[in-house]
């Protein structure tokens, strides 16, 4: 599973608090929460990751992740 449409995601842009997008959490229009745990992720975590200042829970555990664990982390993640 590698790209977002496989998750059920929208590619065009569309805001995922504004529609149900699978394990991505919200609260006040904010993404809060990204749970992808277990779902045959491949490729790199991306590095654009510290825009997403309201990110307190970050997990994309049992996957098949590469690469490093980017050095910007979003201010508020917590896990």
């Amino acid at each position: 599973m590698n790209s977002p449409s496989q998750l059920g995601w929208q590619v065009s842009g569309d805001d995922p608090c504004g529609q149900y997008w699978k394990g991505i959490t919200c609260s006040n229009n904010r993404v809060t929460e990204i749970k992808l745990s277990n779902l045959k992720l491949t490729r790199t975590l991306p590095y654009g990751l510290q825009p997403l200042t309201s990110l307190t829970n970050l997990d994309l555990s049992s996957n098949n992740l590469g690469g490093g664990i980017p050095y910007q982390l979003p201010p508020n993640m917590q896990r």
